[in-house]
């Protein structure tokens, strides 16, 4: 039982304000003696300055009722993950949700069963495999991908790949030079490409969330905080690759109603593009767009051909760091190759392999002093993922898609109206994951989506729509 109440303001213990002296009232049943009263005029005994107040723990620290203390005993042992998934706990926000290859798993359909001290069992029709809660024994995690590769009839090489990059989007820069050594590059260039490529990604991180043709200092918060997550993978033998990985957030527990929801064909619905993904396709259509609308041609674009590489994602930063990489003596040609996470449905048509040669130096630093010049006005024209589709009404003849797009700087959806003919293709550009371009007054009401009632054209984004005047 510990002491008597020192706060001088319990109840239960009996007789409100006391204080301590000699003189104790008797003990109520349960409780202990509590101290009579002292007259108002009595000092109480004399104390040091080193003793503490009765009712205080320490300098200005009020002690709690002894109704409100713990009761003395052993300190409570704080448990580990080890040893609460030995007592059959799960730690929040621990455990096997984030394991690599539980997550490869469960993106690839197979089911859990309950898990047990160590690990889960998880099965796929037939074929049963053990994934441990933990990765830190390699034997185990090699046995649990030798068996995924078995079912897949994959190599194993390649299983440890998709395991390992299931959550990223790899862009993989290459520098090539023939009258070079080929397993080396002079240490000005690798550098000069290193700062390049980050600039690049950078503005592309900001065109991807608002389209302009000069950025300035105006960089995006959000890009910013992308373009700093990426990684850089190990380079490769032969050319000069740098592996650039950019992290997807883990997607959400697939939907049971999913298949119920795909058999309607009058109203479909899928998650937006996320925001990393955004990113690493408008690098990848810039670099489309470089090569289709300048290098190719061999001729500077037009005006309407700057106003198209403008609505791509292309600023003038990201044309002044590829000139950049041009100019370097030992680079003899520049290009990008991605890899698509699995997790976000990738673009089918979009070029994943682009090379420019340097001879085109001088063309790309041509578009960066056109893109100083130009004013890009991009508020009727948006480009971004079909993520719902509508079409209830069988009289109707217009069908309604829902656009995912950033709109001044935030995410936002915008509602097509699209003829039956176009609406039909804009489902085969769905399934396909390919973005789209759209041109149109985009009207606005209070508590109303955003909506584009008359588009003058609606296209995906690696077709190349340039118009007679361009010729």
């Amino acid at each position: 039982m510990p002491g008597p109440c020192r706060c001088g303001s319990c109840t239960r213990c009996g007789a409100g304000a006391r204080q301590q002296r000699g003189d104790r009232a008797p003990a109520a049943a349960g409780f202990p003696a509590a101290p009579l009263p002292r007259a108002r005029d009595d000092p109480g005994p004399r104390r040091s300055r080193r003793t503490p107040r009765p009712g205080r723990r320490g300098p200005g620290r009020p002690a709690a009722c002894w109704e409100r203390r713990a009761s003395p005993g052993p300190a409570r042992k704080t448990v580990g993950f080890r040893e609460a998934r030995r007592r059959g706990r799960r730690r929040p926000g621990a455990g096997w949700p984030g394991q690599p290859v539980a997550r490869f798993v469960r993106f690839k359909g197979w089911q859990e069963f309950p898990p047990g001290l160590a690990g889960s069992i998880w099965a796929n029709d037939d074929a049963r495999i053990g994934v441990p809660f933990e990765d830190d024994d390699p034997e185990l995690i090699e046995g649990s991908i030798q068996r995924i590769a078995r079912v897949e009839r994959r190599k194993l090489k390649e299983v440890i790949k998709s395991i390992r990059f299931l959550l990223y989007d790899v862009t993989h820069l290459r520098a090539t030079n023939d009258h070079q050594i080929a397993d080396a590059i002079p240490l000005d260039a690798a550098s000069k490409i290193l700062s390049s490529a980050r600039k690049m990604l950078q503005a592309t991180a900001t065109t991807a969330r608002w389209e302009r043709a000069q950025i300035g200092s105006n960089y995006s918060v959000l890009g910013n905080r992308v373009a700093k997550q990426a990684l850089m993978g190990h380079t490769e033998r032969g050319s000069f690759v740098i592996p650039v990985l950019v992290p997807l957030p883990e997607p959400e527990l697939p939907d049971i109603h999913l298949d119920s929801l795909l058999a309607d064909e009058s109203f479909h619905r899928s998650a937006p593009e996320p925001f990393e993904r955004r990113v690493v396709r408008t690098f990848a259509q810039s670099m489309q767009a470089i090569q289709d609308i300048v290098v190719e041609p061999a001729r500077e674009p037009t005006v309407d051909q700057i106003y198209e590489l403008v609505y791509r994602g292309i600023s003038r930063e990201f044309c002044t760091s590829l000139a950049g990489i041009l100019s370097e003596p030992s680079v003899a040609q520049f290009g990008s190759k991605v890899d698509w996470a699995p997790v976000v449905t990738p673009p089918a048509t979009l070029s994943r392999s682009v090379s420019i040669d340097s001879e085109a130096v001088d063309l790309v630093k041509a578009v960066a002093n056109r893109l100083r010049q130009q004013k890009v006005d991009p508020n009727q024209i948006f480009s971004g993922t079909i993520v719902q589709l509508r079409h209830e009404d069988p009289n109707d003849p217009f069908g309604e898609i829902a656009v995912s797009t950033m709109r001044r700087g935030r995410q936002s959806e915008v509602l097509v109206r699209l003829p039956l003919d176009l609406y039909g293709q804009a489902w085969e550009w769905h399934y396909a994951g390919r973005a789209v371009l759209v041109e149109g007054i985009v009207r606005s009401a209070p508590g109303r989506p955003l909506r584009v009632d008359a588009p003058s054209r609606v296209h995906p984004v690696d077709e190349m729509f340039i118009p007679d005047a361009a010729e």
